[in-house]
């Protein structure tokens, strides 16, 4: 099997940078988002809403997803990206056997 070329509906681009990414990639991390505790119960909550309205749809449920995310990101403060960074420069430093 071929790999699929990188300008195919299979790979996406992410951003100006000309990076790619799998679709199935990018599906599996968004659907992970909507899995972790920050997400699912709101995702649930919408969707119980949704269906005592009888408008439980897949096309419904797809239009809130981004903002629930946008709206989670947005929460996040300069100090919780400087320690996400923190955790990120250790992992990459444990990978390459570096040490501190």
């Amino acid at each position: 099997m071929t790999a699929p070329r990188p300008d195919s509906p299979e790979i996406r681009r992410i951003g100006g940078a000309g990076d790619a990414i799998p679709v199935d990639i990018l599906r599996d991390f968004l659907l992970a988002c909507f899995r972790h505790d920050a997400l699912r119960d709101a995702v649930m909550e919408q969707m119980a809403v949704d269906q005592a309205r009888d408008e439980l749809d897949p096309i419904g449920v797809a239009l809130g997803l981004p903002a629930m995310i946008d709206e989670l990101v947005a929460t996040a403060l300069p100090e919780d990206w400087r320690s996400i960074a923190v955790a990120l420069i250790e992992a990459y430093r444990d990978a390459r056997g570096e040490e501190v």
